[in-house]
């Protein structure tokens, strides 16, 4: 077993210093001579001075599993990344000979600072320096995001603080970079006051390791910058949080520090409070989302639909985003309108990038429907007789609704029987999704035909032939008030209930006066299969009953 008091017995052995940088190293003592040391959960720093610049040299007391793949990863990100808050950083498997074994170290160049709640005590007053700390803080987490980048144990501790406010991070023991993938395992969780309630049940690194602890901090940089009085009521100086513990995030909306946030009805902060109560209902930290990604934000107003092919105007406003591209058009301004003629039901999605490179999208559709048309609408015929069924028949196309009144919700296309006692409107209503259409049309009711009798108008017939009428191949009923036949000669006598007998003249003449002659309904029957009723079928009447063989 290693124990840190003989690391820093190896330390003061120059020939047990296997690190050629560190070499000729003036390692720092206190005012009793002893090595100024700071130990934390993994390693040991010790402050020295190499040509004239303080670097800290790191060394390992308990073993870290992949340590060599691990860090070498993690100091290659740190290079290729760039950016102003990390330190000089590198890994060296073979760094110091402890009891004959050879313990890794790191070199890092020496931040002068105090770490955040220091800085925060000293300033707290200055509610100008806190808002501006709060920003750069933002900025500075953002920036990691844009590179995937997580430090893993993000608390007030591994956050320095210059005099001109720029913010280094120190301690990557914990960090995670892309190149890791899904490979390591998350082994360390950090101060319980600053991490999600999930995040002893996360197995493996991956950048969302730091988004909870992130707004931790940045909500109580934004509380203490609006209420300073908030670091002496919480006893943030001699306290390891700042103004949130962790048994608030197990009842949070009902904790004090929520309440007395809420309480100064600052929109900024309530904004904050809203995502971390999201993220507090998370069961796994790998479901949270970047901070940056609820901060930046988009209202977008588009039309819910159109008609295929027709234009629509989309507009939108959007705040804290450095870049806005549609989807289908590219880049747009940040905020602004486009006209777009969907011919299809078509999902619109705006990115919004950051100024460090993180991003956030929003969606909205617009639905395309074709125009309504009502096909036909119509009846087999224009008339049909009282109480005898006539087929109804219509087509619609793209309809959202059709009814035929009273006859209640149809389909699109369709037919019905239906029956009438009098004449009768119909008329469908088709509704698509921009406006009713409607149509009419109407049948006519006839009655049932019958033939009551059969009336024959006034005739006179001349004949020169023998007439004979027999009663028993027709009954005629006259409805005449008189009867003569003017032959050349006397005629026989015509009763009013039949005509009867026969006579035999050269020439004569039948006049019938005052009326029509009404025929049973035998004699109908007998005399339609002769002629029609028609001025023609009664010419053809008389010529029969005139023939002379009759």
């Amino acid at each position: 077993m290693i124990y840190i008091s003989d690391i820093k017995a190896s330390i003061q052995s120059k020939a047990l210093i296997q690190d050629e940088f560190f070499k000729d190293a003036q390692f720092l003592k206190d005012s009793r001579g002893r090595l100024l040391s700071y130990t934390g959960g993994y390693t040991v720093v010790i402050p020295c001075i190499v040509n004239g610049e303080k670097w800290a040299f790191r060394c390992w007391h308990v073993p870290v599993e992949d340590s060599k793949k691990r860090y070498s990863l993690i100091s290659d990100a740190i290079h290729d990344a760039q950016l102003p808050f990390f330190c000089s950083f590198e890994y060296a498997e073979k760094g110091l000979l402890v009891k004959g074994e050879s313990l890794p170290i790191t070199k890092m160049k020496w931040v002068d600072g105090k770490n955040l709640k220091n800085y925060i005590c000293a300033h707290y007053q200055e509610k100008g320096k806190i808002k501006d700390l709060a920003q750069s803080f933002i900025k500075m987490i953002t920036s990691l995001h844009g590179e995937k980048i997580a430090h893993g144990d993000l608390q007030h501790g591994n956050i320095l603080v210059s005099e001109t406010g720029q913010l280094y991070l120190v301690d990557y023991d914990s960090m995670y970079v892309p190149a890791m993938g899904n490979e390591f395992p998350d082994i360390i969780t950090g101060l319980i006051d600053y991490q999600h309630p999930a995040r002893n049940k996360n197995r493996f690194s991956s950048e969302k390791l730091d988004y909870f602890s992130e707004l931790v901090i940045y909500t109580s940089l934004l509380g203490i910058s609006e209420k300073p009085d908030f670091v002496t009521s919480y006893n943030v100086e001699d306290s390891e949080r700042l103004l949130f513990s962790a048994s608030d995030f197990y009842s949070f909306e009902s904790s004090k520090v929520y309440g007395e946030l809420t309480a100064l009805k600052n929109p900024e902060i309530d904004q904050c409070l809203t995502i971390l109560k999201e993220y507090l209902v998370a069961k796994d930290i790998n479901d949270l989302k970047p901070i940056e990604s609820y901060l930046m934000s988009i209202k977008i107003t588009a039309p819910a639909f159109v008609a295929t092919g027709e234009e629509c105007t989309i507009k939108w406003i959007s705040s804290g985003a450095a870049k806005v591209s549609l989807n289908g058009v590219g880049d747009v301004d940040l905020s602004g309108s486009v006209t777009v003629n969907p011919t299809a039901t078509t999902d619109f999605t705006f990115l919004l990038t950051s100024e460090f490179g993180s991003t956030k999208e929003e969606t909205v559709q617009v639905k395309a429907y074709n125009r309504g048309k009502i096909n036909f609408f119509q009846a087999e015929r224009e008339y049909t007789f009282r109480s005898v069924p006539i087929n109804m028949s219509w087509d619609c196309s793209d309809m959202v609704s059709v009814e035929i009144v009273g006859y209640g919700k149809q389909p699109e296309v369709g037919s019905m029987e239906v029956e009438i006692s009098a004449d009768k409107v119909f008329e469908i209503r088709a509704k698509d999704h921009f406006k009713e259409f409607t149509k009419k049309f109407t049948v006519r009711a006839l009655p049932f035909p019958s033939i009551k009798g059969l009336r024959v108008p006034k005739f006179e017939a001349e004949y020169k032939s023998n007439l004979t009428i027999r009663p028993s191949r027709l009954d005629i009923k006259p409805l005449v008030s008189k009867v003569t036949i003017t032959p050349p000669q006397a005629s026989p006598s015509v009763s009013s209930n039949h005509i009867v007998g026969r006579t035999t003249v050269a020439s004569s003449k039948i006049e019938v006066a005052k009326g029509f002659m009404e025929f049973s309904d035998k004699a109908t029957a007998m005399m339609g299969n002769l002629f029609k009723v028609t001025n023609q079928g009664i010419t053809k009447l008389v010529n029969y009953i005139t023939k002379s063989d009759r």
